[in-house]
């Protein structure tokens, strides 16, 4: 197993790349001014400064759990391991006559404690539980440091669900519970607390035992979410795999307070009925290179509006003849009757897409007829790949970045059949977003914007294949875009896409793009808006109907910049990002777009200064943005959307590699 390096600070316990801890010492000794020993001497002092930015792990102590060969009564060491979580997380557990102890309320001991790992064997471990009220006696939880539960090195561990409530009479503690390389079958519920990390989990929920086309279905409630975090804060969401549920992620509030600081970084998050992520009321929100993608509200109920004879029966089967469409109705609203539809055919209404297939539905069981089918329609508005929103009018957000996602709603190259928006960042009026930045994403489908002012950013995205690309609605306040650079937009080619697309004023609200340059527009963009301030394009920017003349291969959405594209040298160096997309540094005579041709990768992990090599100034760099607060993704060497001490580590490792 290979270690961190070869030195580090004055005889501390560091963890190794799986976690295992190992004892290590600092060295230090003369040496002669050249390369290699400048090297050696600035990863000496990396190394002592990762010391001091980590958090120290001497104290802490690891556990261990075999579901097949432990026993609740040892010691929790390796070679006596736990059996069971309620050995594990006992906070005031009660214990039942005939368990490994005697019986009556109480914390065994050793308890893990801050700064320590669990260390899981492969097993299926029940459901993980904290909530303040357990035994009879409410237990508010305020750890300082993180209690890890991890999967050992090859092992498989399996958790029914994460539950976490920590709260009484207005006490909301913090947790400081990480998981990682746990499937967790069944969803997480973290409320009312603070300080949860999911990384490297498989999340999904158990499905209703309908067998239809659309299956797996859910029914459209937020319980059924992958991951369900509401009135706390500090959640970070990494390296997951988040699939079959009826939303991804959501982060809510429904007690007045304000979530701040959410992370979530590097997911794939598929197979969703509703919302793949969706932020709610939260500063300070960072959601980054994550791939969200099968987002099809066919996996939960639709509602068929229209009326009826009579209530039909929740449960029972409805055929509409005309079309051949068959489902099973869930519940009986008083404009509509909710559905899950099992057949491939969906139920029509008159005002539907095939109004010729409209007809009555008909009841089974109830005799009940819908009588006059109008059109179908999802129950849960937030339907999209990401949403991030104010939705009370009476918060301001601040600090959003969406950075590096690939959004694509349906499966890859699927048909585009839907305008629920790919991305949807937004307030209600009076209130606003603030500080938000969209930049490095792709994205298929529509982008509603509203309500955000106050340095607005967005620069090197591609945005393709829906109907209305970008579309800002002044309706919900006054949206200002401040910077937008090196975006593409390529329009209608080979349909009826509109392009770039901002909604006109609605006084005393407008819309406005102050700053902009090197974009590429499939469609003219110029009277968009308006009439107070209409877009208008500059020199800098590429207005260009013949789209398969610029890009490698349009029809299968590849933009990258053809040999001899229109847009190559057409940019302004005083315009836009000075990397494009993918992190390629611009040359002094930069493309239009977000795509740099010919542009060299550097292909060594860590060249933070892209001089085509990984040594002592990569590492001098790295410290001074781990000092200041900075962040350069070409520093973010483990892709959790920050440049810290790990990075650090890191960058060590691939030096002392060769």
């Amino acid at each position: 197993m290979k270690l961190l390096g070869w030195v580090v600070g004055y005889g501390s316990s560091f963890r190794d790349g799986d976690g295992l801890k190992h004892t290590l010492t600092l060295t230090t000794r003369h040496t002669t001014h050249n390369p290699l020993h400048t090297t050696k001497t600035a990863i000496i002092l990396a190394l002592t400064i990762a010391c001091l930015l980590l958090p120290q792990a001497a104290q802490a102590a690891d556990y261990y759990v075999d579901w097949v060969n432990g026993d609740d009564s040892a010691d929790g060491s390796f070679a006596h391991p736990w059996k069971t979580l309620k050995r594990v997380h006992n906070v005031k557990m009660t214990w039942e006559s005939g368990e490994p102890y005697p019986s009556g309320n109480y914390t065994l001991e050793p308890n893990p404690n801050a700064g320590d790992i669990v260390w899981y064997y492969t097993g299926s471990y029940g459901s993980f539980i904290e909530d303040s009220h357990q035994a009879g006696v409410w237990t508010v939880i305020h750890n300082t440091d993180w209690i890890t539960h991890k999967a050992m090195p090859g092992q498989s561990p399996e958790f029914n669900n994460i539950y976490i409530n920590n709260t009484y009479a207005g006490d909301s503690g913090e947790s400081y519970l990480k998981f990682e390389g746990i499937k967790i079958n069944d969803g997480v519920y973290f409320a009312n607390s603070s300080y949860l990390w999911i990384k490297n989990c498989e999340v999904t929920r158990i499905p209703l035992a309908i067998d239809g086309n659309w299956s797996p279905y859910y029914l459209p409630d937020s319980t059924n979410c992958g991951i369900y975090a509401k009135n706390g804060s500090n959640l970070i969401v990494q390296d997951c795999n988040i699939h079959n549920v009826y939303r991804g992620i959501l982060v809510a509030n429904d007690n007045g307070s304000h979530w701040t600081n959410t992370t979530i970084t590097g997911n794939t998050v598929h197979s969703v009925a509703a919302m793949g992520i969706l932020v709610g009321d939260c500063s300070d929100s960072n959601v980054s290179y994550n791939l969200v993608y099968d987002i099809d509200n066919r996996h939960s109920a639709i509602g068929v509006l229209g009326t009826r004879t009579k209530d039909f029966n929740v449960g029972e089967t409805i055929r509409q003849a005309n079309s051949g469409a068959v489902g099973i109705v869930t519940s009986n609203a008083s404009d509509r009757i909710n559905v899950f539809t099992i057949s491939t055919q969906e139920f029509e209404g008159h005002n539907s897409c095939h109004p010729e297939l409209s007809g009555n539905i008909t009841g089974d069981t109830s005799g009940a007829i819908h009588t006059m089918p109008i059109a179908t329609t999802g129950i849960d508005a937030r339907t999209g790949g990401v949403m991030i929103g104010e939705e009370s009018g009476t918060y301001f957000p601040s600090g959003v970045v969406v950075r590096g996602n690939t959004l694509l709603r349906l499966v890859p190259n699927a048909p585009y059949v839907n305008n629920e928006s790919v991305l949807k960042i937004a307030a209600i009026r009076p209130a606003y977003m603030s500080n938000v930045t969209i930049e490095n994403n792709v994205i298929r489908g529509t982008i509603m914007w509203g309500s955000l002012q106050g340095n607005i950013n967005f620069n090197n995205n591609t945005i393709y294949g829906g109907n209305e690309l970008m579309n800002v609605i002044p309706k919900m306040s006054t949206f200002i875009i401040d910077n937008m650079f090196n975006n593409i937009f390529p329009g209608n080619y080979g349909g009826t896409n509109s392009g770039f697309c901002i909604s006109k004023d609605d006084p005393p609200y407008y819309a406005r793009v102050i700053n902009h340059g090197n974009n590429i527009f499939g469609t003219n963009p110029n009277g968009q808006g308006g009439p107070t301030y209409p877009f208008v394009t500059n020199s800098t920017e590429l207005v260009n109907y013949d789209i398969e003349s610029m890009f490698v291969d349009v029809v299968n959405n590849d933009f990258h910049l053809k040999e001899n594209s229109v847009a190559i040298n057409f940019g302004n160096p005083d315009y836009g990002p000075a990397a494009d997309i993918l992190g390629n540094p611009r040359d002094s005579q930069p493309d239009a777009g977000c795509y740099e041709y010919g542009a060299i990768s550097s292909t060594a992990t860590g060249d933070i200064n892209s001089d085509g090599s990984v040594d002592a100034v990569d590492l001098q760099l790295l410290i001074n943005m781990i000092l200041s607060g900075s962040f350069d993704s070409k520093a973010d060497l483990n892709k959790d959307s920050s440049v810290d001490a790990i990075d650090l580590q890191a960058l060590v490792n691939i030096i002392l590699a060769g």
